[in-house]
C-alpha cells in the first residue's frame, strides 16, 4: 500500500486558474509549440502556483487535474455538436445547449469530474 495521502479536492478557482495558466504556456510564442513535455508542465505548474496562492499541489496533479478537466471538455463539446447537428430553424445556442445530451453541472461534482 502506498503510504501517499489523497490531496484536497480541487476547488473551481484552482481549475480556472489551470486552466489560464495551460492557455498562457500553450501560447507563449517566445517558446513555440515545440515544447518538450515535461518542460511545458512544469511551466505551467510554476505559473498556477503563481496564480492559485493556495494548497501546494505537484507538477504531476497539475497535469493529472488538466486531464480530467481536457476529457470532461471533450465530451461537452462533442455534445454540443451532436445537438447543433440537429438544430431547428430558429433555434439560438441556449436552446442547443438545453437539448445537448450532456449537461455539466460544476455544483454536482464527484470523483474525477469536474
Amino acid at each position: 500500500m502506498s503510504s501517499q495521502k489523497r490531496g484536497s479536492n480541487w476547488s473551481y478557482n484552482e481549475d480556472v486558474f489551470l486552466c489560464n495558466s495551460w492557455v498562457s504556456i500553450s501560447e507563449d510564442g517566445a517558446v513555440g509549440i515545440n515544447q518538450a513535455g515535461d518542460s511545458f508542465w512544469s511551466r505551467v505548474h510554476m505559473l498556477f502556483c503563481q496564480k492559485a496562492n493556495t494548497v501546494v499541489r505537484t507538477r504531476e496533479a497539475v497535469e493529472s487535474r488538466f486531464k480530467v478537466i481536457n476529457n470532461q471538455c471533450s465530451l461537452w463539446k462533442g455534445s454540443l455538436q451532436k445537438a447543433n447537428a440537429t438544430q431547428r430553424s430558429g433555434s439560438n445556442l441556449i436552446d442547443v445547449i438545453y437539448r445537448s445530451p450532456l449537461k455539466i453541472c460544476p455544483h454536482r461534482r464527484r470523483s474525477g469530474q469536474m
